[in-house]
């Protein structure tokens, strides 16, 4: 008996060390990415110009070819070294639904603050499509900026205007209902004048993004990145 328990004793431990660290997901699980990257002559101490630069993916565990369902709305947390400006810039006062991306440029070009593509997959398979993405900033409040981040489609062709606010170091994200399309890859980069400041004392920049989908479900994902002081 003695023996019999020492078998199992030793077999409990080696499966303990051969999964220690693998994050296990059932088929259908959600798998959503946030990474965030700051650029330019950063300090220590100062806050200076800087980019911001946020890449977001989601797809289903072990059903690549499955569309996932839809985000409805991210809520981006950035690092306590990074700081929006976003008071006294031009501001986008137009309609943007249903324009291409040179409309809406032209309609509010002094007012962009940042550019980008994303990916979505549209039906029940795979059937990506690529878009443009340009963000302006928006009209705010005194407690909280506005972003607008517009969506453009050009093989379908549609478009989508998402709504930002920003307060502090929250971007709250909410996206448009669309049946039968999800957003799998959205990559932007925010960069004009003093827009965004950062400053790298650490030598670390952190970035959480939390979704929540279309069927209720919510995914947390963080990651982090190197900043270089000047």
């Amino acid at each position: 008996m003695r023996n019999k328990r020492v078998t199992v004793g030793i077999v409990t431990i080696l499966v303990a060390a051969l999964t220690a660290g693998i994050a296990w997901a059932a088929p259908g699980d959600i798998v959503q990415t946030t990474e965030g990257t700051v650029s330019g002559k950063l300090s220590k101490k100062k806050f200076k110009n800087a980019g911001i630069k946020v890449v977001t993916t989601l797809q289903l565990e072990d059903q690549p070819d499955e569309r996932p369902p839809a985000a409805k709305r991210a809520v981006i947390t950035f690092d306590k070294d990074l700081k929006f400006n976003t008071k006294g810039k031009p501001v986008c006062k137009a309609n943007l639904a249903n324009t291409t991306t040179e409309q809406a440029k032209k309609a509010c070009g002094k007012s962009q603050v940042g550019k980008g593509v994303a990916t979505v997959e549209v039906g029940s398979g795979t059937n990506e499509q690529g878009a443009v993405v340009t963000a302006f900033n928006g009209k705010g409040t005194k407690r909280a900026g506005k972003l607008f981040l517009h969506v453009r489609l050009n093989n379908l062709p549609v478009t989508n205007v998402l709504t930002g606010t920003l307060k502090g170091k929250v971007l709250d994200v909410r996206i448009p209902e669309n049946p039968g399309v999800s957003l799998t890859r959205f990559e932007t980069t925010v960069r004009k004048g003093n827009y965004v400041q950062a400053k790298c004392p650490d030598k670390k920049f952190n970035i959480k993004g939390v979704f929540t989908y279309e069927d209720g479900r919510k995914a947390t994902a963080t990651s982090s990145s190197t900043c270089k002081a000047g």
